[in-house]
């Protein structure tokens, strides 16, 4: 049986993990995504062509790599259908390739508007986040309310559902953060367009991958670049948070799920015996990117085994 390999950054994000799944990815039969969102992307470089890639599995240009968007991930359908279209556009197949676990969880429009509300009221104590819903998403999936690609393809329900959470959403908006309501309808109804879209990309993750490991298949599950949300320092549970010293506010991380090894493993559900080695990346330089620091360095990616 060919080895599954875990791709996992142990530092800030920025390591490196997107290039080396790419380099990776020819030697495998399928690169699983197990969590995150589209808040950044990282850049593959095909021939003459750069591309970005922001919920996508960089295996998706390697011709027979077939890409999973696994549950761990929170999807906007927008983001993900415009990214499927620039890439068709290029001449890469999607067909047969790509697949979404239909337990994915949703970003919707409230999400957007809740996470810039609260940026605004922090003032000089925001995160500085990307604005695009990811957090707020990932609070609604953990409080047991969220919307996932099932109600997504449930289309006689879908509409009740996104009603509801609208409301329960424009009381918190204009009683806590004194901003406009949001209108339902134009949400429902483009909602509704982007599950028929996508309804032949989805699946049952555990199902598909614990198959391809019955064939002898080999998986390369990680987590692509998302800017400076994710890996392994920033990771919810055990480090990263906001933690106040004196008048300072450290701004430690923003990742809003566990992005290690094990994550993967609940993420995909594939047991942890045919899980046969991790990769943990590292980058020369040790730094942390927030929104009143910006910099780049230059840096090489380094493997462990």
């Amino acid at each position: 049986m060919k080895k599954n390999v875990a791709i996992v950054g142990a530092q800030w994000g920025d390591e490196g993990k997107g290039k080396i799944v790419d380099i990776l990815s020819e030697d495998f039969d399928c690169v699983a995504r197990y969590q995150g969102g589209h808040n950044a992307g990282h850049t593959v470089s095909v021939g003459d062509r750069r591309h970005v890639l922001h919920l996508i599995p960089s295996g998706i240009f390697h011709p027979g790599v077939r890409c999973v968007i696994g549950a761990g991930v929170v999807l906007d359908p927008l983001a993900l259908i415009e990214e499927q279209e620039g890439l068709e556009a290029l001449g890469v197949a999607m067909e047969g390739r790509l697949f979404i676990s239909n337990r994915c969880h949703l970003i919707l429009p409230y999400h957007r508007s809740e996470e810039a509300a609260i940026e605004s009221q922090l003032g000089e104590y925001k995160i500085g986040t990307t604005l695009r819903g990811i957090g707020p998403a990932y609070e609604d999936k953990a409080g047991r309310r969220g919307l996932s690609m099932c109600d997504l393809l449930d289309s006689d329900n879908l509409a009740a559902r996104i009603q509801r959470q609208v409301e329960q959403k424009n009381r918190i908006l204009q009683a806590v953060y004194h901003e406009p309501a949001i209108d339902a309808e134009p949400i429902c109804k483009a909602y509704a367009e982007y599950g028929q879209r996508l309804r032949p990309y989805v699946i049952d993750c555990s199902a598909f991958l614990n198959g391809l490991i019955r064939e002898g298949k080999s998986i390369d599950a990680r987590h692509v670049i998302i800017g400076h949300q994710n890996s392994g320092a920033v990771e919810l549970s055990q480090r990263g948070y906001i933690f106040r010293s004196g008048i300072f506010t450290h701004l430690v991380a923003v990742q809003s799920q566990d992005c290690r090894q094990g994550a993967a493993q609940c993420a995909v559900i594939v047991d942890q015996d045919d899980w046969k080695q991790a990769a943990r990346l590292c980058i020369q330089i040790d730094f942390r990117v927030f929104s009143f620091r910006h910099f780049r360095s230059h840096w090489l990616p380094a493997v462990f085994l």
